[in-house]
């Protein structure tokens, strides 16, 4: 049988041959003497493994010890263990001779090593290799930058006295931000593209999700690689727009921006499977599941929904609905025939809509299907030349050489037919395959609770389930692999498996993509912006290195460490001027902060916005999306978009009311605009109106307005020394009395916290400001400035408060301070500015 190994053949030559001993024994009437020298010989003709074989160059890389039987010896290569008892080493040069066993030697003479090359590195690539793989341990655990840190900190102090690297480590938000997006993501995603171009087709799908107001569309692939079917997560982007012409330029930028040739795209894949059923039978919700496998492709597709209505149709014939309704319809016969002659007919009419609702959606493309399982192991048409031709006639690759296209085609037969007709595992050799290919990632093959922990995501694109017995269970795409290999150069063989294998049957790695951002993207991280929440997933899903392998990974990767210790890894800052001039134009000017000495003069980039008619009263920036809305005298408000490196008009807001301020939320979402007339109106980053209101308020004015953290409730200042808190709707939940001075100004913290925690500030008329836990703090601290007209704001990570303004010192003279806090009101430092 195809499943058995050839043990079973070794063991009945070792069975006959001790049934002699012992026959021979047994006949021998002698006395005791005889016996005993005939005890003597059988133990003489036993053969034992020894240890000095593995010393042995031609044996030692196959040949292993079974550590229960020391009559037999394993091989490595093979996959099988074979007696020693009589031939004792001749066993294993006659092993080692057999045809079998030189096939194997080939794919397994081309296993890499489990030992990565280390060369020798300097203490700051160890310490930078650490935080690297620090970093990755967060990011594949869900882990927050906050965490991070505190796991550093916590890592330092407990080793500080007897490690150097964990005295040196030094990785806060910042440092692991970069590393993840700027470094890591990139890298693993590369390493996919590259994948693709060797392979050279290639599909794409993708879907939409909303995270609260956001929009978000994961662009995968599916690709043919030297292992099977990969996939891999190519770009992840917001768009609030979800038009097909919007779908279409996303689409096409993800492949332009991976130099991915647009030629080699053999499908698109979009909304979910092909084929969706209701979980109401068993066979159908067994094929569901396999619909939902990551490594189902169009190839499986025929025979899966070929053996489902299969089953369905044999249910109809058989007059069997499952056990539950066999007893109630027997009891029901008893009682009352008709009922259960009518419940009977319901069920036979349930399952033929069932079939006739599969029909509608497969009969469309069943021709298609049913010629590229020529290419399904477990299909009746598999390695049918004349399907071969059908497919050929299909697909229409250009350049493909179809008479050494034949050759090649005979030979993978042959070699296939030789390999099933031996007495061997097939999936053992695949397995062993795979597991050698995938040396560095040995959670794909064990089963080890420590290696599952690191791996979240239903990693199915390599797992090799130790339960497959027999040759059904062989994966269809794997088997191609492993036989391209064993052959060697198949080059038009392989074109025309990496083209059908890269087809999708269904969009469930990409709803695997929504699974795994809503395990990253939490409540508690709803300040991720897009790009670090893309880089995280990219790491996830293109990375497929467990945490304990990846420090020895890292340090074998000179360019990837050379990445992560410079300071290539962070951004380029930009600082970002908004003025206007005297002919109501909008000028919006960048210019780098970062040093390059080859600049003689500060790289700095003018763009002329021009669409108002009067004065511009106030600029309001949106850094995160790039916007830049700006107002002018009578309300007017427009919204600018940078987009492929110019700034176009976006959207018009006007309510015929002067603005007085707008304020974004922390994760500039949304934004609350203030006028003249106590209107107050919040809308979304996309223009999109979520509430507004009127505040009448006597014998005081709205001095300031700004968002709660989690945008959940808007605070107002006003100059009667209160805060009005505003839910979601823009009802008035709470008004709080702070302070009898008149607030002037109302800025909050609106990066550095964690749930609850965040510091208010306020600024009073009388040189003082006003620093809040919250906006229900009964403590507040007053700090006295001694400056007058004050401003105050926030650094951008949020850990720095400054406050600026003078200080008379007479009637004539004075001068400009700048003071710098802590969020815990501890004082920094002051700097002065001199007069002009």
């Amino acid at each position: 049988m195809d499943g058995e190994s050839d043990d079973s053949d070794m063991s009945i030559n070792s069975v006959e041959e001790e049934q002699e001993i012992i026959s021979s024994t047994i006949s021998t009437s002698t006395p005791t003497a005889t016996t005993t020298a005939v005890d003597h010989k059988m133990k003489k003709k036993k053969g034992v493994f020894k240890k000095d074989w593995l010393n042995v160059k031609e044996y030692s890389s196959w040949l292993q010890e079974v550590k229960n039987d020391q009559t037999q010896v394993r091989c490595k290569a093979c996959l099988k263990s074979f007696s020693v008892r009589c031939d004792g080493k001749t066993a294993l040069k006659k092993h080692m001779n057999s045809d079998f066993h030189k096939t194997c030697m080939k794919s397994f003479s081309n296993k890499p090593m489990i030992i990565y090359y280390a060369p020798t590195i300097s203490e700051l690539q160890k310490v930078s290799a650490t935080e690297a793989t620090l970093v990755y341990h967060g990011v594949r655990h869900g882990h927050s930058h906050i965490s991070q840190q505190c796991t550093i900190n916590l890592v330092k102090n407990l080793f500080e006295t007897t490690s150097t690297i964990a005295k040196s480590l030094s990785c806060a938000r910042t440092k692991s931000r970069a590393i993840a997006c700027n470094v890591l993501a990139p890298y693993f995603t590369r390493q996919k593209v590259n994948e693709i171009l060797e392979a050279r087709f290639y599909s794409i799908s993708f879907d939409a999700s909303n995270k609260g107001n956001v929009k978000t569309y994961p662009f995968v692939v599916q690709y043919f690689s030297d292992i099977g079917v990969k996939r891999g997560l190519l770009d992840f982007i917001e768009d609030s727009r979800e038009t097909a012409l919007d779908i279409f330029n996303n689409t096409i930028k993800a492949i332009e921006n991976h130099q991915l040739q647009i030629q080699n795209l053999t499908s698109i894949g979009a909304d979910n499977t092909n084929v969706n059923f209701e979980n109401v039978l068993v066979d159908i919700q067994r094929v569901e599941l396999k619909l939902q496998h990551e490594h189902t492709t169009a190839v499986d597709l025929y025979r899966i929904i070929s053996d489902l209505i299969k089953k369905l149709e044999q249910r109809l014939d058989d007059h069997y609905f499952g056990n539950k309704a066999y007893k109630i319809l027997n009891s029901l016969k008893e009682s009352d025939k008709n009922k259960a002659e009518e419940l009977q007919q319901s069920f036979k009419s349930f399952i033929k809509v069932t079939i006739e609702y599969i029909n509608s959606y497969f009969d469309e493309n069943r021709n298609f299907y049913e010629k590229l399982s020529v290419f399904d192991c477990h299909s009746p048409r598999f390695l049918k030349w004349e399907y071969v031709m059908d497919v050929l006639n299909l697909i229409k690759i250009d350049d493909l050489d179809k008479d050494e296209l034949y050759n090649e085609y005979c030979e993978i037969k042959f070699m296939y037919n030789n390999l099933k007709n031996k007495n061997v595992k097939l999936n053992e050799l695949i397995k062993s395959y795979i597991l050698n290919k995938n040396a560095h990632n040995p959670q794909s093959t064990t089963y080890e609770e420590e290696n599952l922990l690191c791996n979240d995501s239903d990693n199915e694109d390599f797992l090799l389930h130790d339960n497959i017995g027999t040759y059904e269970n062989v994966r269809s795409d794997q088997l191609w692999s492993y036989l391209i290999d064993l052959k060697g150069a198949t080059p038009n063989i392989k074109k025309i498996i990496c083209y059908v294998f890269s087809i999708p049957c269904s969009n469930a790695y990409v709803e695997s993509i929504f699974s795994q951002m809503n395990h990253l993207w939490t409540n508690y991280r709803n300040r991720m912006d897009i790009q670090l929440v893309a880089a995280e997933l990219q790491i996830r899903k293109n990375s497929n290195i467990s945490c304990n392998d990846f420090y020895k990974y890292i340090i074998s990767q000179q360019d990837l460490l050379k990445a992560i210790t410079t300071n290539d890894k962070y951004e380029t800052k930009k600082l970002i001027f908004t003025t206007s001039n005297t002919n109501h134009i909008v000028i919006v000017a960048y210019t780098s902060i970062k040093y390059d000495e080859n600049l003689i003069i500060p790289d700095c980039t003018n763009f002329y916005l021009r669409a108002h008619q009067i004065e511009v009263r106030l600029m309001s920036w949106n850094i995160l999306y790039e916007k830049t809305a700006t107002v002018d005298e009578k309300g007017v408000i427009f919204v600018w978009i940078k987009h492929d490196n110019r700034w176009s008009l976006e959207f018009i807001n006007d309510r015929n009311h002067p603005v007085i301020d707008m304020s974004w939320s922390h994760d500039e979402r949304m934004t609350v605009i203030r006028y003249e007339d106590g209107f107050i109106l919040a809308d979304s980053v996309t223009g999109q109106c979520y509430w507004s209101t009127i505040l009448n308020i006597s014998q005081a004015k709205i001095s300031a307005i700004t968002w709660m953290p989690d945008v959940s409730h808007v605070i107002l200042s006003i100059t009667a020394g209160q805060l009005i808190i505003m839910d979601h709707h823009g009802n008035v939940i709470e008004i709080i009395s702070l302070s009898i001075q008149s607030i002037k100004n109302n800025p909050m913290d609106i990066t550095k916290f964690v749930n609850d925690d965040y510091i208010l500030v306020r600024s009073l008329e009388n040189e003082q400001i006003l620093f809040l836990n919250n906006y229900q703090d009964q403590s507040s601290i007053v700090v006295d400035t001694e400056l007058q007209n004050i401003k105050i704001d926030w650094s951008s990570p949020g850990e720095i408060f400054t406050v600026g303004g003078h200080k008379h010192l007479n009637d004539i003279n004075y001068t400009n301070q700048i003071i710098f806090y802590t969020r815990r009101r501890e004082f920094l430092h002051r700097v002065y500015i001199p007069q002009l």
